[in-house]
């Protein structure tokens, strides 16, 4: 008995293709997301979802001070709100704290002491619980991946800058009416 596998989504087999990977990279994103947040959880008392566990690292990559403008650029998100109210989220538990830079339009954050004890015991437990897992072989598909999702990432940046202006064939005949 084959399996049906259509979908209100595609009508032919390259559409099923790529209706097949969205499915899929909704249930990995939802993966990470929820590892992210587990392996939190193992390693401390605070209650920090995978957006906030995401700003925290991005914080504090190579120890430099971040804005909320670089934490979106280095996320990929636009959803600027959603971004702060996390910045606000981990200043008040204390993992974060702004840093004077001389500016009134713009606010940087570090890690304080207690995020930097998170984010090494959460490298630590990453290290023993994850990477430890990976193969010399696994490594390789990794980064063919990395390229793969790169590569992906400007066809879905490209299309969604083109969906911004999109206007679909039936709507066109009805502006001009």
């Amino acid at each position: 008995m084959e399996e049906d596998r259509s979908w209100h989504l595609a009508d032919d087999s390259q559409e099923m293709a790529l209706t097949e990977f969205e499915f899929l990279l909704w249930r990995v994103f939802s993966s990470f997301i929820r590892w992210q947040e587990d392996c939190s959880a193992a390693i401390c008392d605070d209650e920090l979802n995978g957006h906030e566990i995401a700003i925290l690292h991005i914080i504090g990559i190579k120890g430099r001070p971040k804005s909320s403008y670089e934490i979106c650029r280095l996320l990929n998100r636009d959803d600027t709100a959603n971004i702060r109210y996390g910045i606000k989220k981990l200043v008040k538990q204390d993992l974060i704290e702004k840093v004077d830079n001389g500016s009134k339009k713009v606010t940087n954050y570090t890690v304080t002491k207690k995020g930097l004890d998170i984010i090494t015991r959460y490298t630590v437990a990453r290290k023993s619980l994850l990477a430890s897992r990976l193969t010399g072989d696994d490594v390789k598909q990794l980064q063919d991946i990395t390229r793969q999702l790169t590569t992906l990432r400007g066809y879905y940046d490209e299309a969604g800058r083109s969906a911004a202006s999109y206007t679909p064939e039936n709507n066109k005949e009805q502006e001009v009416a």
